[in-house]
């Protein structure tokens, strides 16, 4: 399926991929983004831009792009809070979600399961492992390693040391709202 595909929905949004980056510092990013809201008087605090920064893993560009939509979706001189923060995260996934159908759609169910595991423990390790593919319903863990490296040669995962996530923020959490009880709302008021 995926392998036959050349100029797929999954090759095009590929290309449109911005490259995995390293993480921003998290006073570095607070500052920025302070300046950022500053000319329409919109204040945040330290513990919504530290909530969505552990949950971006300080991905610069999902950082970013979820800012720039809680800056359009928010009033002059207004507090951006967890929930304004939820919304424009909720907001910047909707836009994206036919894409990430098509690219979910288009991995072969033997692989999903693996898509789905690693986008659930966000940053996964020991893949491999008995513990892991039981917890997750995986087949074996040979059929496991085989999955990803088909989703590692496809673009969609990627393995630093023996640790395993994926490429974008954004279809990771797409892949949580969609496939387990993953809530954004949860998720930045804890």
């Amino acid at each position: 399926m995926l392998d036959a595909l050349s100029h797929s929905t999954f090759a095009t949004a590929r290309q449109k991929q911005p490259p995995c980056s390293k993480a921003i510092d998290l006073d570095v990013y607070t500052s920025f983004v302070r300046r950022l809201l500053a000319p329409r008087d919109i204040t945040v605090d330290d513990d919504t831009v530290a909530t969505l920064h552990r949950l971006t893993r300080g991905n610069t560009y999902a950082l970013q792009r979820t800012f720039n939509e809680a800056y359009t979706i928010l009033d002059d001189g207004e507090r951006c809070t967890p929930d304004n923060v939820a919304t424009a995260l909720q907001n910047v996934i909707a836009g994206k979600e036919p894409m990430f159908r098509a690219m979910v759609g288009e991995v072969p169910d033997k692989h999903k399961g693996l898509l789905i595991a690693v986008a659930t423990e966000g940053e996964a390790q020991c893949i491999f492992s008995s513990k892991f593919v039981k917890e997750h319903k995986l087949s074996t863990p040979g059929a496991t390693q085989h999955s990803a490296n088909h989703l590692m040669r496809h673009g969609l995962i990627t393995r630093r040391a023996d640790t395993y996530s994926l490429n974008d923020v954004f279809l990771e959490l797409w892949l949580r709202l969609n496939y387990t009880t993953f809530t954004l709302r949860k998720a930045l008021t804890q």
